[in-house]
């Protein structure tokens, strides 16, 4: 993901209240795969 797509994604949470990983996959930016990883990986257990 670049800059202006984070940009973009963030302006949409204030919008609609969305997680920023939703709006990425939605958008095609991110594979729901790459999200699911770091949430299994990087949260706190």
């Amino acid at each position: 993901m670049n800059q202006q797509q984070i940009k973009v994604i963030l302006q949409e949470q204030k919008n609609n209240q969305q997680k920023f990983g939703v709006i990425a996959v939605q958008k095609g930016w991110i594979k729901q795969e790459t999200i699911n990883f770091f949430v299994d990986n990087l949260s706190s257990k």
